[in-house]
């Protein structure tokens, strides 16, 4: 038992290709290179309290988040919705996939859905589902007509958004 955990790990488990996104130098200090999405994440955010490492099913209303229900949303400078300035990360609910539009609430109460786009791209809006057409409507200070895209052929919903991680 004395020996435990001071093995190497073995060859054919551990990765053979270096590590990405760090140079070597001879400065003090080697600093992360590149601008990817772990790079973003770690400079944008701040310490995450200790507290929230089990409780995301609480905040997020799910029993048991799947990394399949995580999405960045930080690397998009012109949010369709104020809720999603500064947005780093989403949780959504892949189960809430009929989009729902309440006339009689206003915008900023709607609800907010991820859209996967058939050019591979992800949208985060408030959308309605109105005769098999997906209508985006767009939150803004500036007038934008709403967009239409044609379900499950321009686009399909991949889910509501439940909790977003946002820096101050």
């Amino acid at each position: 038992m004395d020996r435990a955990g001071k093995d190497p790990i073995p060859d054919s488990l551990a990765s053979q290709k270096p590590a990405i996104g760090f140079r070597s130098g001879t400065n003090e200090t080697d600093e992360p290179a590149g601008n990817g999405f772990l790079e973003q994440l770690l400079g944008r955010s701040e310490d995450v309290p200790f507290f929230l490492r089990g409780s995301l099913a609480c905040l997020s209303g799910m029993t048991t988040p799947s990394l399949h229900d995580f999405f960045w949303v930080g690397g998009e400078q012109n949010a369709l919705h104020p809720l999603l300035v500064n947005g780093l990360l989403v949780i959504v609910n892949r189960h809430r996939k009929k989009p729902v539009h309440f006339r009689s609430k206003p915008l900023w109460q709607q609800p907010l859905y991820v859209l996967l786009r058939r050019d591979g791209t992800y949208t985060c809006a408030c959308c309605s589902l109105e005769h098999g057409s997906l209508v985006i409507h767009p939150y803004s200070l500036d007038y934008q007509r709403p967009e239409r895209l044609r379900n499950h052929q321009d686009a399909e919903v991949v889910g509501e958004i439940v909790t977003i991680a946002r820096t101050p």
